[in-house]
């Protein structure tokens, strides 16, 4: 039986513990971070901080539990 691969999409607010995508373990999971939702309304830093760091550490995560995960950072917060 040939598996199916598929495109799983991660947004910043689904950050959920890994173990609920092992049926997703073979598919490649995309995470892109979003200026939209940074600047929708008038967020303290803080909180835009935050929610860049959740998302990297999420993937970081990820990629310790060997997902294959695609992860695309906003090109002005790269350091």
């Amino acid at each position: 039986m040939n598996a199916s691969k598929s495109l799983f999409l991660i947004c910043a607010d689904h950050l959920f513990h890994p173990r609920y995508l092992k049926d997703h373990q073979d598919d490649l999971l995309l995470m892109i971070e979003d200026r939209e939702q940074l600047t929708s309304f008038k967020f303290h830093k803080h909180r835009q901080v935050f929610y860049l760091s959740a998302m990297r550490h999420y993937a970081h995560e990820l990629r310790q539990k060997d997902f294959n995960l695609v992860y695309i950072e906003l090109p002005e917060t790269k350091g």
